[in-house]
């Protein structure tokens, strides 16, 4: 799965060709540009061959060998899998703006068996209106051929073509939802993050610089009038000094969260640097947040097995039936 997610890259190769280099919207002098751009796409997709077929030469086939441990979607019906598959493109979602809560493999996360009572298919639902509507903004709102409409474009390719290998709709895979095939789509989210956080701080920004010159310019004509009126306030300078306060608060606010942001993002990936670094590190994180994982608990009684720990080794391997039994 890790080779996919890799050659998907790829493919924002060429959509990045398309929004910056190529300017696709810019329709004057789009003809002179085609063949450039034609020629560099056959040489990404020799690449791309070339990979697949080292990757099929590797691993001696493209079918993944897999379980229903591993993967719940193979004991569902259509319309739970239709009801379910949404539900955890919101999970990678969530992930993705919210990285807390992180595990190298969700498989004790409980899927939509009955869709008509489970809230949980709002999640899936929202996370496809909001999909949607991002799209309609970038092709419909935005000027063509503008640096903000390939911003955001460019974005939203790189998390939607990364995240299509896992994403269940054309093949199952041998997990329901993991956090290292969130590494690349990432990269799209801090793309769409940074311009929306730019589009809000110019836009207050802008209002502060013209509040300001409007309140002087008012200043200056109450300051012209007669003595008995300059005394108090025309009501359009006290509009603008809101307008202008409230405009520094936003503006403000946005610099703090961008720095919270910034730390916690930072502090979250050091954290899963070192929870990383062991197979024994990793699997004791994820206890830590989901004690009945039984890939975990399993996985911590082999790797004490392998250590010739063999106490140890029972006392985690004694847990497995009882979890599993309880997840029943």
């Amino acid at each position: 799965m890790a080779s996919f997610v890799g050659i998907m890259t790829l493919g924002l190769l060429g959509i990045c060709d398309v929004l910056f280099v190529l300017r696709f919207f810019e329709f004057e002098g789009l003809k002179r540009r085609i063949l450039p751009f034609i020629e560099r796409m056959v040489g990404v997709a020799l690449v791309g061959l070339m990979l697949l077929y080292v990757r099929h030469w590797i691993s001696g086939g493209f079918e993944i060998d897999m379980d229903s441990h591993y993967n719940k979607l193979l004991l569902l019906n259509r319309t739970q899998r239709m009801a379910s598959i949404p539900f955890l493109w919101s999970i990678f979602a969530m992930l993705l703006v919210f990285p807390f809560y992180l595990c190298f493999e969700y498989t004790e996360l409980q899927l939509i068996l009955d869709p008509t009572s489970d809230y949980r298919v709002l999640y899936g639902i929202c996370m496809l209106i909001g999909l949607v509507s991002s799209v309609a903004y970038a092709l419909f709102v935005l000027p063509r051929g503008s640096a903000s409409q390939a911003r955001v474009l460019a974005g939203l390719g790189w998390m939607m073509l990364t995240i299509l290998p896992s994403s269940q709709l054309f093949f199952f895979v041998g997990f329901l939802v993991a956090e290292r095939v969130l590494y690349l789509p990432s990269v799209g989210f801090c793309l769409l993050l940074s311009y929306a956080m730019t589009r809000i701080f110019s836009y207050y920004a802008y209002q502060i610089s013209t509040s300001s010159s409007s309140s002087s310019s008012s200043s200056s004509s109450s300051s012209s009038s007669s003595s008995s009126s300059s005394s108090s306030a025309s009501p359009t300078a006290v509009a603008s000094a809101k307008r202008r306060q409230r405009a520094t608060f936003v503006c403000a606010f946005i610099v703090a969260l961008i720095w919270f942001l910034l730390l916690f993002y930072y502090t979250r990936t050091q954290v899963r640097i070192s929870d990383w670094s062991s197979e024994e590190a990793l699997f004791k994180s994820t206890l830590a947040q989901y004690p009945t994982h039984s890939q975990c608990i399993y996985g911590l009684g082999w790797n004490a097995y392998v250590k010739r720990r063999y106490a140890e080794a029972l006392e985690w391997l004694d847990q497995c039936p009882k979890n599993v039994r309880s997840s029943s």
